[in-house]
């Protein structure tokens, strides 16, 4: 079940209370999916009722595939039926302000799904069953990484540099073995403590020219190594300059297998020096990548792919619109599209087979019968 991706700028005048608050999070910790504005507005589900919720509506997909497949419902009917689902749940459209729960769903419904799981074969009805376990499964696990982004941990802002970075190498190793369903989520996470680095990089640059202005006023006119690239040499034993481009491919490039074995003291020193250098100040920086329109991207394949991909197209490019200016390059962004490509791929391919436009039925064989 794709929940949709409502925007917050309509709740920007809203405020939870502090017992909604702690509500939502036991709800997201047991792998609810709901913004917490969407939430408050679909009535304030548990988990547990969303879980309901998600397994009804897969067994009615189920149902809804044999109706069509039979004759028994034209497709149009199939998809209204689905989506009615949807917002029952979240009180939306014709259900506005009066979200509904499975057992306030039509009687009827409940009772024909029910019914035709109930007869299909034993094997059959334990694949439903393991698919709504890994579902659940996945839900959780999604909702666990989530968790896990240690932004607002307080402590000086060279210190939240430096457990940022350390979460990102974290994440990066995490990403290469994470199953296909939890990289969307890790890379987002690598995306958000980037940048977050960046705004805490500039704060810290900001402060440290004050101080350097206010307390120690330049002796040298001509250009050359900072003051923390001077302290960093003098306490390591190196020259300033190899200071200077040490800090510079740090901060270019903090998973360098040099930087591997640092403490956290030489890594705090270092984020100083990355900080002071900035290789912003030795080359001018690249013109970020932005991303084309959709109409200019070239897709192929059925006419509903398409138009499924296009719908989400917008999400992709403004994540991507999001990340370092550094960060946005064609080349990022080529891989970063073939990823976001084949996860919209995989929710597609769980749709309905009506809602993919195919007609199983049209090219089954006639079946033939023999007169005695």
């Amino acid at each position: 079940m794709t929940m949709p991706d409502v925007g917050r700028q309509r709740y920007a005048l809203r405020q939870l209370t502090d017992e909604q608050w702690r509500a939502w999070r036991a709800y997201r910790d047991g792998g609810g999916q709901l913004d917490p504005y969407v939430w408050a507005d679909s009535g304030e589900p548990t988990a547990e009722e969303e879980r309901a919720v998600v397994g009804f509506r897969d067994r009615l997909n189920i149902w809804l595939d044999a109706q069509v497949a039979s004759g028994g419902m034209s497709e149009e009917h199939a998809l209204l039926t689905s989506q009615d689902i949807v917002d029952r749940y979240l009180g939306q459209g014709a259900y506005k302000g009066k979200p509904q729960r499975v057992l306030d769903f039509p009687g009827t419904l409940l009772t024909s799904v029910r019914n035709y799981i109930a007869g299909l074969p034993e094997a059959r009805q334990k694949e439903i069953e393991q698919a709504e376990k890994e579902t659940q499964q996945q839900r959780l696990d999604i909702a666990r990484q989530k968790m896990e982004l240690p932004l607002g941990v307080g402590g000086t802002p060279v210190q939240q540099v430096t457990a940022a970075y350390q979460a990102i190498r974290n994440l990066n190793l995490q990403l290469e073995t994470s199953p296909d369903y939890l990289k969307p989520v890790i890379q987002g996470q690598i995306n958000q403590l980037q940048d977050a680095i960046g705004q805490l990089k500039e704060t810290v640059r900001t402060q440290a020219m004050i101080r350097t202005r206010a307390e120690e006023p330049p002796i040298e006119e001509h250009p050359g190594p900072g003051m923390m690239a001077q302290r960093f040499a003098k306490k390591y034993g190196m020259n300033p300059e190899a200071a200077v481009q040490t800090g510079i491919r740090y901060a270019t490039s903090p998973d360098r297998s040099e930087f591997e074995n640092l403490t956290k003291e030489e890594m705090r020193d270092l984020v100083w020096v990355s900080m002071e250098t900035g290789e912003e100040s030795h080359k001018p920086p690249p013109k970020p990548y932005e991303p084309p329109e959709f109409e200019k991207l070239g897709e192929t394949g059925p006419p509903l792919w398409r138009t499924w991909f296009a719908r989400r197209y917008p999400a992709i490019a403004g994540e991507f619109k999001e990340r370092l200016p550094k960060e946005r390059t064609e080349e990022t962004w080529s891989e970063y599209l073939a990823k976001e490509r084949a996860r919209i791929r995989g929710e597609f391919a769980q749709q309905p087979y009506y809602a993919r436009g195919e007609r199983p039925g049209e090219f089954a064989p006639k079946v033939k019968t023999v007169v005695f």
